[in-house]
């Protein structure tokens, strides 16, 4: 409940919101992954579980952070 958790009944139901969210998005198959290669197509970094390709973005490396992440995406 939101006494429990020590906020109030409006930031609570903010809080089910997000998480129902979040919860549709993994129900969803709307799951993220991110690889990075180098030039001998060897793994050099990568993340999973991000439900957004801005949480994808907060990752990368800086010179990665102006991409279109989006002409990258796979199906896989």
């Amino acid at each position: 409940t939101a006494e429990v958790l020590g906020i109030t009944p409006k930031d609570f139901e903010k809080v089910i919101d997000a998480e129902l969210e979040t919860y549709n998005k993994w129900a969803n198959g709307e799951v993220y992954a991110w690889t990075l290669y180098d030039e001998n197509g060897e793994i050099v970094d990568g993340g999973g579980d991000y439900y957004s390709l801005e949480e994808i973005r907060a990752e990368l490396p800086e010179e990665w952070q102006n991409e279109k992440l989006e002409d990258y995406q796979t199906n896989d």
